[in-house]
C-alpha cells in the first residue's frame, strides 16, 4: 500500500521525468512566453530561455522564433510523436511538413514553427495552443492524443471512483475512468476550437494511431474479481494457452472468451488470445477489434503503461471535430488506406512513435489540408508524400537501433527487437562499431559515464544514439536486447557472442560477487508483469509507486543470474504470503527447471539458506523460478479494501498478491556450515 503519486511520462527515462519535475512547462498565461521561448521587448522575437535549459531537449532545437513577416506561418503543436522521437533532431515531422509545403508553394511563401514537445499532456497542450496565437499563425496543426490520460486518480474523482469499485468492481472503475476521460478531452477540444474560431485561425487536427499488430502489453492476471472469479480466470487462461500452443483455436477462443467474460475487459490477456485465434482464420476485422480492446483494457490502471490513443480518444475527437471533418487527419483511416487494416512496424517504431514512412504519410495528409486552406485546391496526399524530405540512411539506422533498445526496455519479444537491430545494420553497417559499446555499457559494473565505451560512443558519427545512450538509457541486464544485438552482428559476420559471455562472467558472475535477485538491474529483465507495484517498478523508467519489497502478482516469479559451472552456490530467500492470506502452503524454488527446495510458508517473514547442488549451476545465464502456493482469493473483501484505500489517499491493491519477497540473494557457498532447507 503506497501513497498515490502516479504519473505517466513519455520517453523512457527517469531523467526526462526529473527534468520535467524540476522545470515544469512555464505558465502560458504570461504573454511573454510560448513554451520555453520568451518574447524580447526590443525585437519582438521569441528567444529560448537559458533558465529552461533542462527542458531544451524536449523541444525543437531552435534558439529563436522570429517575428512573422510576409510568409504564411504554420505552427505544429504535439507530443513526442510530433517531435519525431528517436529521429529528432535530425529528422522531424516539422521538417517533412516543411519540405512538402515548400515543394508546392516555394520557400519564400511558408514558415513552419515547431512547437512539438516530448511528454506534453492534455492541459499543457491546451495552454500551448492558446499561447501559439501570439505567433500570428495562418494555420495551426495539433498532433496529439497519446499522453492525454495523465491524472488518472485526481482527488476530485476519488469518491466517485471508490463508489464504482464497491458497486461494480474494477469494471466499474474502468467505466468511470472512461467517462471522465471523455469529458476532459471534449472540454479541451471544444475550448481550443472555440478560441480559434473566434480568432479566425484554421485548425488541422491529426488523430494518432497505435501499433496494434506488433505491440504487446506484458501479460497480466485479472485484477480482483468477485469470490472465485480469479481462480476460474487462471484456469481458463492456462487452458487457453495450452490450446493455442496446440493450435486448437476453437478451444482457445472459447476459453479466452470466458476470461473476458470474467474480467469484463479489464485485462488484455484474453483479448490477445482472441486476436490470435481470429488471425488464424484470416478474420482481419475481428482481429483488429480484439487488438483494440487489448490496447484499451488497462485504461483504468494507475500502473505504468505506454502512451497511447484509446478508442475513447478516437471517438471523442471524431465527435467534437465532426463539423470540421475536412480538417481532421484520421490516422487510423489514413494508415488503413496506406498499409492495411492493422498497422505494424512498417509505420511504427514502437507503440506510437512513427517510422520515417509513417511520418511522411501523416505529414502529407496534413499538408494536403493546409494547401487546400491556402489555395482552395485539393492535393492528393499520396502525391504529396513523394515530395516529403526523408532521413539519411544513417539517421534512419540510428532510429532503428534506438527502437530496438526502446522495445526491449518495454519488454517486447525477441523477434521484434531482433528485427530493428537487423534493419539498423542493413541501413548502416557502420553501426557494427557502435553496438558492442551498448553491450559494454549495459553489462559492466563501472558507472555508465565512466565506462570507456561511453567515451567511444561520443566519438562515433551517431548523434541520436549518443544522446539516447548517454542521457536517456536505463541500465539493466538486458538479456533480450543483448542477445538480439549479438545475433544481428553474427548475421553480418561479426562475432560478439564470446565477448558477451566472457564479459558477463567477469562482471556479473555470482561466484565473484553476491547478487540480489530482486535488484531492478536483474529483475527487470525477467518475464514479470509490467503492471506490478513494488521494488521492480520503483526503478523503472517512470515514477509510479514506492515499496519496500517485491510483490508477486503471478503464481510464479522468475529471476536470472550469471553463474559458473562447478561452483557451489547458496540462495538465501526471505519471503512470506501476503498479510491476510487465509491458507498456508508450500513455496518451491527451481533452478534451470530443476527443483532444489520446497518448504512451508505462512504470513510471517521466513528466511531459508538453500545450498544449490553444484551440478544444477551452468556457466552463463541461470534461471530461478519461485512457485507460490494457491490461495483463497476473497475478491469482494479485497475490492472493499481497495475502495477504502482510495478514500484514504493510498494506492490500492487492485491485483491478487501471491507472495512477497523481502530479499533473494545468491552467492558463492562456503562449504563449512552451509545448510540445506
Amino acid at each position: 500500500m503506497s501513497r498515490v503519486f502516479a504519473s505517466q511520462e513519455n520517453g523512457g527515462s527517469t531523467r526526462i521525468a526529473d527534468a520535467q519535475r524540476q522545470n515544469p512547462l512555464p505558465s502560458q498565461d504570461d504573454c511573454r512566453y510560448i513554451g520555453i521561448w520568451e518574447k524580447q521587448s526590443d525585437s519582438g522575437h521569441f528567444v529560448r530561455r537559458t533558465d529552461m535549459f533542462n527542458e531544451w531537449h524536449l523541444w525543437a532545437n531552435v534558439g529563436r522564433i522570429p517575428v512573422k513577416r510576409a510568409k504564411r506561418r504554420v505552427v505544429l503543436i504535439g507530443e513526442s510523436v510530433a517531435r519525431g522521437y528517436l529521429f529528432d533532431p535530425q529528422f522531424t515531422p516539422a521538417k517533412a511538413l516543411e519540405s512538402i509545403l515548400v515543394s508546392q508553394l516555394g520557400r519564400a511563401e511558408v514558415d513552419i514553427v515547431d512547437l512539438a514537445r516530448t511528454n506534453m499532456h492534455l492541459e499543457q497542450m491546451s495552454a500551448l495552443a492558446q499561447a501559439a496565437l501570439r505567433l500570428q499563425p495562418d494555420v495551426v496543426i495539433v498532433f496529439a492524443g497519446n499522453n492525454w490520460l495523465r491524472d488518472r486518480f485526481r482527488n476530485t474523482d476519488v469518491p466517485e471512483l471508490a463508489a464504482a469499485v464497491r458497486e461494480s468492481g474494477i469494471a466499474g472503475l474502468k467505466c468511470v475512468m472512461e467517462a471522465n476521460y471523455k469529458e476532459s478531452i471534449g472540454n479541451v477540444v471544444r475550448d481550443i476550437r472555440t478560441l480559434y474560431e473566434a480568432n479566425r485561425v484554421p485548425l488541422v487536427w491529426i488523430m494518432p494511431e497505435f501499433n496494434l499488430r506488433d505491440w504487446r502489453d506484458p501479460g497480466t492476471n485479472a485484477p480482483c474479481l468477485p469470490d472465485g472469479g480469479n481462480w476460474e480466470w487462471l484456469e481458463q487462461c492456462a487452458n487457453a494457452r495450452r490450446a493455442l500452443a496446440n493450435r486448437d483455436f476453437v478451444k482457445a477462443s472459447d476459453c479466452a472468451g470466458k476470461m473476458v467474460e470474467l474480467d469484463q475487459g479489464t485485462s488484455a490477456t484474453g483479448f490477445y488470445i482472441l486476436a490470435a485465434c481470429s488471425q488464424s482464420i484470416g478474420d482481419v476485422e475481428q482481429t483488429r477489434s480484439h487488438l483494440e480492446s487489448a490496447r484499451d483494457a488497462l485504461i483504468w490502471s494507475p500502473f505504468v503503461k505506454t502512451p497511447r490513443p484509446y478508442t475513447i480518444t478516437h471517438k471523442t475527437l471524431r465527435e467534437e471535430l465532426m463539423k470540421d471533418g475536412e480538417n481532421l487527419v484520421d490516422l487510423p483511416q489514413l494508415f488503413h488506406a496506406h498499409a492495411g487494416a492493422i498497422p505494424d512496424r512498417r509505420l511504427f517504431l514502437d507503440y506510437c512513435h512513427l517510422t520515417a514512412e509513417g511520418i511522411q504519410v501523416a505529414m502529407a495528409a496534413a499538408a494536403s489540408r493546409v494547401l487546400r486552406l491556402f489555395t482552395g485546391v485539393t492535393f492528393p496526399w499520396r502525391t504529396l508524400a513523394r515530395q516529403s524530405a526523408a532521413p539519411a540512411q544513417r539517421v534512419e539506422a540510428e532510429a532503428m537501433f534506438l527502437a530496438a533498445i526502446h522495445n526491449a526496455h518495454w519488454r517486447q519479444p525477441y523477434e521484434l527487437v531482433r528485427y530493428f537491430c537487423g534493419r539498423a545494420l542493413e541501413l548502416s553497417p557502420d553501426l557494427a562499431n557502435a553496438m558492442p559499446h551498448l553491450i559494454d555499457i549495459q553489462t559492466r559494473r563501472t558507472p555508465e559515464l565512466m565506462c570507456k565505451s561511453a567515451e567511444r560512443i561520443v566519438e562515433l558519427p551517431f548523434p541520436t544514439i549518443r544522446q539516447y545512450l548517454l542521457r536517456l538509457n536505463y541500465r539493466q541486464f538486458d538479456r533480450v536486447l543483448l542477445d538480439a544485438v549479438v545475433d544481428s552482428l553474427a548475421a553480418i559476420g561479426v562475432d560478439r557472442r564470446a565477448h558477451l559471455d566472457k564479459l558477463r562472467i567477469e562482471e556479473r558472475s555470482v561466484a565473484r560477487c553476491p547478487v540480489e535477485l530482486v535488484d531492478p538491474y536483474y529483475a527487470f529483465s525477467c518475464e514479470q508483469q509490467l503492471a506490478q507495484p513494488g521494488v521492480l517498478i520503483e526503478k523503472m523508467p517512470f515514477e509510479v509507486i514506492q515499496a519496500d519489497y517485491y510483490k508477486a502478482y503471478s503464481p510464479e516469479s522468475k529471476f536470472v543470474f550469471v553463474g559458473e559451472s562447478g561452483v557451489a552456490l547458496s540462495l538465501v530467500l526471505t519471503c512470506r504470503l501476503p498479510v491476510g492470506a487465509t491458507e498456508e502452503g508450500s513455496v518451491s524454488v527451481e533452478l534451470n527447471d530443476r527443483s532444489i527446495v520446497e518448504a512451508p510458508i505462512g504470513t510471517e517473514w521466513q528466511s531459508w539458506e538453500i545450498a544449490v547442488p553444484v551440478g544444477a549451476v551452468k556457466s552463463g545465464i541461470n534461471e530461478v523460478v519461485v512457485r507460490w502456493p494457491l490461495q483463497d482469493f476473497r475478491g469482494i473483501e479485497q475490492l472493499e479494501a481497495a475502495a477504502d484505500d482510495l478514500l484514504a489517499g493510498f494506492l490500492p491493491e487492485f491485483y491478487p498478491v501471491f507472495g512477497e519477497i523481502h530479499s533473494f540473494t545468491v552467492s558463492r557457498r562456503v562449504p563449512v556450515g552451509a545448510a540445506n532447507v
